[in-house]
């Protein structure tokens, strides 16, 4: 097993400009690391289960659902049911 970190195999770009605000997922309040059109990185102490379906609110009042792909080290990787759009 190799001590390096997992390579980033996400292919959308990110919305950077949405990087650490706080938002609602499953009526918690949680800091978005990062978001595209097909999912988000949470960063969250809350625990939730590979394959739960959760809604996340995103900072321009839009709320999305997503299954959980991973929750460890205080990272929640969630990936939309349907790709969204960039709100400009």
């Amino acid at each position: 097993m190799s001590n390096l970190p997992p390579r980033e195999r996400r292919e959308s770009d990110r919305w950077l400009d949405y990087a650490g605000q706080v938002v609602a997922l499953e009526g918690r309040m949680v800091k978005l690391v990062d978001v595209s059109k097909s999912g988000a990185k949470i960063a969250s102490n809350a625990r939730f289960g590979v394959g739960d379906v959760v809604c996340l609110e995103l900072p321009w009042g839009k709320t999305v659902r997503g299954t959980v792909l991973s929750c460890e080290g205080g990272i929640v990787r969630i990936q939309f049911a349907f790709e969204i759009e960039e709100p400009y």
